[in-house]
């Protein structure tokens, strides 16, 4: 196998890849990165964008005004301590967002080697869950696309509507995941692709693996101490069949 999905490769450290691999009992994905670009036909910045002109027209400012147009860094703000914003605003800009989020899931690309390696942990009697900060109406929406739904089953843990403030770099994602799937954190493994994902894991006491389509990406992810970073999720499935010199 020769993994080419990024616009760059780098073989990763298997001395280091194999033993967080093989000692895992669940794995919980990132949504968009590890699983899917979920926004790579239905570009984020605008949808930051056109949340940021929802929050203006309700009459309410985000400070500073133009610092982001990631659509979560958006929310993220509105619903920050100190704000100023009403709960219903921050329940539409919500609402607002998961909407978009299921629009792009319909047009997602797929990551590759990402169904081989939900696959390939399912047939060795791994557990798999997602956690992620976007919405579980998304996540579902793609997984229902593309055969994925029934490898994860109920398992999957998004923004909640009602506390958005808890999106990572909390670990709540990952806690309730691994407290419905019955786990201890030394068993799990968390495939990342974000800083926030990195810190979330840590939190909870999960190891980690970062996926990284780009050089500056994988600078980012080590940046955040991330335990290894992989170019291609083809480098996992490998893992998966190799045994460790």
């Amino acid at each position: 196998m020769t993994p080419t999905d990024s616009d760059w490769s780098e073989r990763p450290d298997f001395a280091v890849l194999h033993p967080l691999l093989k000692g895992a009992e669940c794995v919980l994905f990132d949504f968009d990165g590890p699983l899917c670009r979920l926004f790579a036909n239905h570009p984020a910045p605008k949808v930051g964008a056109r949340l940021k002109a929802l929050v203006r027209a309700r009459g309410h400012e985000l400070c500073p005004p133009d610092a982001t147009d990631d659509p979560h860094e958006v929310l993220r703000a509105l619903a920050a301590p100190g704000s100023g914003a009403r709960p219903a605003l921050v329940a539409e800009i919500n609402a607002a967002l998961t909407a978009e989020e299921i629009t792009a899931a319909r047009s997602a690309g797929a990551t590759p080697h990402a169904e081989g390696l939900v696959r390939d942990l399912v047939g060795m009697g791994v557990r798999i869950a997602i956690t992620t900060n976007n919405a579980p109406a998304a996540a579902r929406e793609y997984l229902n696309s593309s055969g994925l739904a029934g490898l994860f089953g109920p398992y999957v843990f998004g923004r909640e509507a009602e506390r958005v403030e808890e999106m990572k770099p909390s670990p709540d994602c990952l806690d309730r995941a691994m407290r419905a799937l019955d786990m201890l954190p030394d068993a799990c493994l968390m495939l990342g692709d974000s800083p926030s994902d990195v810190n979330a894991a840590k939190s909870a006491n999960v190891r980690f693996i970062g996926y990284a389509r780009t050089p500056h990406k994988a600078t980012v992810l080590r940046a955040a101490d991330a335990d290894v970073v992989v170019s291609s999720l083809g480098y996992l499935r490998e893992a998966l069949y190799t045994t460790p010199r």
